[in-house]
């Protein structure tokens, strides 16, 4: 879904709303590189959200890409320390199994993580373009996350109106 809305300001340094909404998916997309602040890259887009006081555009925005980074997050968590040591401790008992199995476990594991980030790469450059041109975009399966997260946080923020 798609929705073509009136160029305008945001609140924010008195940016355009369009650079804003951009900045929400850069900043989490640079800080999920960074080694050590990837399971902070949520931090970005909910300081844009929480600083925003005019523009619902890039309130939806921001919010999405939190989502985004947050559903990103757990996803690599699980992989990696979950599934991870599952494997690791699977191999534990035979040592020559262990090196075999291991590493193509792990080998498994980073193919997953690639795929899954090429997936969510696809989906930024698709918001960051729709940001760009002034439309409002809700991206697949993270549509209902979006909304839940939005909701939550005007709950915990006292912002009980509709918009």
């Amino acid at each position: 879904m798609s929705t073509k809305i009136k160029k305008h300001k945001s609140s924010i340094a008195d940016l355009d709303a369009n650079i804003v909404a951009i900045i929400s998916y850069i900043g989490g997309g640079v800080l999920s590189f960074v080694p050590g602040l990837y399971y902070f890259s949520w931090a970005i887009p909910l300081v844009i959200y929480i600083m925003e006081k005019k523009s619902t555009f890039v309130k939806k925005h921001a919010i999405q890409s939190l989502s985004l980074q947050i559903v990103s997050s757990v996803l690599m968590l699980i992989l990696y320390v979950i599934i991870g040591g599952i494997i690791r401790k699977s191999y534990a008992g035979n040592p020559w199994a262990y090196v075999t199995g291991v590493f193509s476990g792990f080998a498994i594991i980073s193919t997953v993580a690639t795929v899954i980030s090429i997936v969510i790469g696809v989906f930024v450059i698709i918001a960051l373009i729709k940001a760009y041109n002034y439309e409002e975009y809700s991206m697949p399966l993270i549509g209902k996350i979006t909304k839940f997260s939005e909701d939550s946080i005007n709950k915990i923020a006292g912002n009980n109106k509709e918009k």
